[in-house]
């Protein structure tokens, strides 16, 4: 197993949240389905959570929309990567945070093509690395450059990303890819 960023295993967690979904031929997995999940995945966790700050954890509104779009953004990228349609979300608490867990398997090409984007994302600095890439994507419309959504979510929600990846056979990878989503506030 290779691992990248920030992956480990929780020790201690609580409120635990699984989807699986499935390559059936009946029913696809489909994009509608990422905002769908997101939205369930919110609406779960946001019971947990003051309706304002507390001074301590965010407030439900702040928790449910960052929930929304990271999960979101997972399942896109779990879903676009992907090339057997099943893919798994797994969301848990943690002390500080919000560990939103999407699971998925990948040709070897598009495993080696994501662990080239996340390098280049841990390399540098998440901030300047954003401006940098919508420049160059606004600049060259025909060759955008990958990572946007990650560093979108480290820039705006202070996610902390880590993956792993597995050889499964001989041309799939398994790729596990962990957004840990900040819900103590700092200030």
């Amino acid at each position: 197993m290779k691992t990248l960023g920030h992956y480990h295993i929780p020790e201690h967690s609580t409120h635990y949240f699984e989807a699986f979904f499935g390559n059936q031929p009946m029913m696809p997995f489909q994009w509608a389905h990422c905002d769908m999940t997101a939205n369930a995945v919110a609406a779960y966790f946001e019971s947990f959570f003051p309706a304002e700050s507390d001074g301590g954890l965010v407030g439900r509104d702040e928790l449910t929309f960052s929930v929304n779009y990271v999960v979101n953004e997972l399942l896109e990228n779990a879903s676009k990567f992907g090339c057997d349609g099943t893919l798994t979300l797994r969301a848990m608490m943690t002390r500080s945070d919000l560990l939103l867990w999407a699971f998925n398997s990948a040709t070897l090409s598009a495993r080696h093509h994501l662990e080239t984007v996340i390098s280049g994302l841990l390399e540098g600095n998440p901030q300047d690395l954003l401006l940098e890439r919508i420049e160059h994507n606004a600049m060259n419309p025909e060759n955008n450059i990958s990572g946007l959504g990650y560093l979108t979510m480290m820039n705006d929600y202070g996610v902390r990303f880590g993956w792993a990846f597995r050889d499964q056979v001989e041309t799939i990878a398994a790729i596990e890819t962990q957004a840990w989503l900040p819900v103590q506030r700092k200030d």
